[in-house]
């Protein structure tokens, strides 16, 4: 699993630098997913706005708890290759 975050595929103003690496993660993680299907689950994890000690958001509209992101990721472990995470972030998108 490589956590990416939404803003590596819809990159906004400011945040270049950072969409640019996400970016590249995903493209890591599904390239991967195919390298080594059937052997090794390999998931892009594209999570968006989550409530976090760093970031400090509250949970609730569009912003995930990290246990409600972590548990959407694990279900989509092994049966897709990206994975957005939970309902919340799927709307997002």
């Amino acid at each position: 699993m490589v956590t990416s975050s939404t803003l590596g595929d819809r990159p906004i103003a400011g945040t270049m630098t950072y969409s640019a690496t996400k970016s590249f993660a995903s493209f890591l993680a599904r390239g991967l997913s195919y390298e080594l299907a059937g052997k090794v689950d390999c998931l892009d994890w594209q999570c968006g706005e989550t409530s976090t000690n760093t970031l400090r958001f509250s949970p609730g509209g569009r912003v995930a708890s990290a246990p409600e992101a972590v548990k959407g990721m694990f279900a989509s472990l092994g049966k897709q290759r990206q994975t957005w995470g939970c309902f919340r972030h799927d709307m997002q998108m």
